[in-house]
């Protein structure tokens, strides 16, 4: 069975930040909205590279995402 990476098989309890490298903040992106927006069928990289930053504009150039059952540090 393939899995796709598409914005429908993002698990709810997975957290996706972006930064944005000219100025330097931090956003956590909220996936219902990418999904509102592109449709759940969208391909994840695809949907990532059309974020900007909510500040400056700028096209955000760091992605990470976490598990939030994963406990960071310890």
């Amino acid at each position: 069975m393939e899995i796709k990476d598409i914005l429908g098989n993002i698990r709810s309890d997975h957290i996706i930040y972006a930064d944005c490298g000219p100025c330097g903040r931090s956003f956590r992106l909220d996936v219902a909205k990418l999904i509102e927006r592109l449709g759940p069928d969208c391909c994840t990289l695809v949907a990532l590279s059309k974020v900007v930053c909510k500040e400056c504009g700028r096209p955000l150039t760091t992605m990470r995402a976490y598990d939030s059952k994963i406990k960071v540090g310890q």
